[in-house]
């Protein structure tokens, strides 16, 4: 159990993110941007899963008096379903993404998703109907959208629920691995 291992409560929400601690994948726009959701919802914990240059992205959390709030789990050896588990926000916060995997990932366990608006995000998250997307590098705006989803769980509810139908139903690996064979076959 994620909540207990970390010293989570019931009460707390819990924003994930996956990514390699890298500049490129955003990860010092999604701490700033935490530490205007948890001055409007102190309820929050952001949980951070990958490797790279944490020392780095710890200081700046650190830096901002949010270091309680944000959980570095570092790399991970199997795919964090514990995690994801009791999930209420995804957010990426990248500025390059050719697909937006851990999106798709996240998405068909009916976790609601906020997302930059860059590469192949939108072909993941359909903006307003089975996620947000928010321009890159922009923290206040990524921090609004969060607040909007935390303190709304209709909507996180509704994005959902029709995210996990969408990925499900664009990205099916039944159907890609059918269109493959038919491509390389026919």
């Amino acid at each position: 159990d994620f909540r207990k291992e970390s010293g989570l409560t019931n009460g707390e929400l819990i924003v994930t993110s996956i990514g390699t601690l890298i500049p490129r994948k955003g990860m010092d726009v999604l701490i700033k941007a935490a530490k205007y959701v948890v001055e409007e919802l102190p309820q929050t914990r952001f949980v951070i899963i990958g490797g790279g240059e944490r020392e780095k992205y710890l200081k700046l959390a650190e830096d901002l008096g949010i270091k309680d709030k944000v959980i570095f789990t570092g790399l991970l050896k199997e795919y964090p379903y514990h995690i994801l588990k009791v999930t209420d926000l995804y957010v990426s916060a990248s500025f390059a993404e050719s697909f937006g995997l851990s999106i798709a990932e996240a998405q068909p366990l009916g976790i609601p998703v906020v997302a930059t608006k860059v590469g192949g995000v939108p072909e993941v998250v359909n903006n307003g109907k089975t996620g947000i997307l928010v321009p890159p590098g922009d923290s206040e705006g990524l921090a609004r959208e969060i607040i909007r989803l935390l303190r709304d769980y209709n909507l996180r509810k509704e994005l959902g629920e029709t995210g996990r139908k969408w990925v499900m139903s664009k990205f099916n690996i039944k159907d890609k691995v059918e269109e493959l064979i038919n491509v390389c076959f026919d």
